[in-house]
């Protein structure tokens, strides 16, 4: 059973299911509130449901299964709160593994986050799976992923003979082209880019997060594993890869004030909020270690960089035809030129009257 299988996340993973016959299962239902992104043909191994978790009687729905994928999410970016998106979520975790326990399912695939070790000055490049659990005071999201992880261990304890990995992804585009609101919450703004030295940073392709939940799900993977890519980006290298050319990073408490005064402007003009706890991710590490998850067969096929580069909005010149593009960078060089022989002639004349 795959939960959240209209979601980004979990179309992939049907199209790697589907293309790939990854797992070995004989079946998948894909279970999700949205009657309108089925994006594959229901049939005799592939069978879609329109249901909510949030009500109704979600065990009959469970009936029959063997695992538990579980993605469905809520969207903060909809939802406008993500102290309620946590709440509601983890009212939903709790329903779905009350009814995987009753029908007897075995094994539990959930997603929790690389967010819920935190943004810290003290962190080690890279965090392993050992490293504490230390969400950022005030990031609803990362804390409710650690919540959702002591649910699963405890649900796991009280039913012997079961299984549950815990994913951690680190921070991931939701599709390319189109950034998801966590990728947007922690990624350094241009202001963090240019006036202060940013931290080790890793993304993660969808790609490779789908592969490694099928995974999880093929090998009853048990316990908490990272997903990550082999690497990650250097602070140095992030201002360049981000879209900053310049760095000049300001020393001390003036550089603290006034990356604060640049996030609350931008929140005024672009309504996006970093009130979550997610500025201490523009100045501390947040870089995981995926051996744990490489030594039971996974692979990650994407960088961080190819991430980052993948997850960009092409502008609108770069979407013009060929002679089109050509067209304007002429007229834009011809622009140009009249605009500095105008600017030379009103000095000439400025020059003169002032002789």
């Amino acid at each position: 059973m795959v939960t959240g299988a209209a979601g980004a996340l979990g179309r992939r993973v049907l199209s790697h299911w589907v293309e790939h016959s990854d797992g070995g299962f004989s079946s998948v239902l894909a279970v999700d509130r949205d009657s309108g992104s089925r994006p594959f043909q229901s049939g005799s191994n592939l069978r879609h449901v329109v249901a909510d978790l949030a009500s109704g009687d979600v065990a009959s729905l469970f009936e029959g299964a063997d695992v538990l994928v579980h993605l469905a999410a809520i969207d903060v970016d909809t939802s406008g709160s993500a102290e309620a998106s946590a709440l509601a979520e983890m009212a939903i975790v709790h329903r779905v593994l009350d009814a995987a326990a009753v029908v007897g399912i075995k094994h539990v695939v959930l997603l929790s986050s690389a967010t819920v070790y935190g943004a810290w000055a003290d962190n080690p490049v890279p965090l392993t799976e050992d490293a504490p659990l230390r969400p950022n005071p005030g990031f609803a999201f990362a804390a409710s992923r650690a919540e959702l992880e002591q649910v699963a261990r405890h649900w796991r304890d009280e039913h012997p003979g079961t299984t549950v990995a815990v994913l951690r992804p680190a921070v991931c585009p939701s599709v390319t082209g189109v950034s998801g609101w966590l990728f947007r919450a922690v990624r350094p703004g241009i202001g963090d880019r240019v006036i202060q030295a940013l931290p080790a940073m890793q993304f993660l392709h969808l790609d490779d997060l789908a592969s490694a939940v099928l995974h999880s799900a093929a090998h009853h993977l048990d316990g908490p594993y990272n997903v990550s890519p082999d690497s990650w980006i250097r602070g140095e290298d992030a201002p360049a890869l981000l879209g900053t050319t310049v760095s000049v990073p300001l020393p001390g408490k003036v550089g603290d004030r006034v990356v604060s005064f640049g996030v609350h402007v931008r929140d005024l003009f672009e309504g996006r909020n970093r009130r979550e706890g997610a500025v201490a991710w523009t100045r501390s590490p947040w870089v995981v270690a995926n051996d744990r998850l490489r030594a039971t067969g996974w692979i990650p096929h994407s960088t961080s960089e190819e991430t980052v580069v993948a997850s960009r909005k092409p502008s609108r010149f770069a979407t013009l035809f060929a002679r089109r593009r050509q067209e304007v960078t002429l007229a834009a060089v011809a622009l140009l030129g009249l605009l500095g022989v105008l600017a030379v002639t009103a000095v000439v004349r400025r020059f003169r009257r002032a002789r």
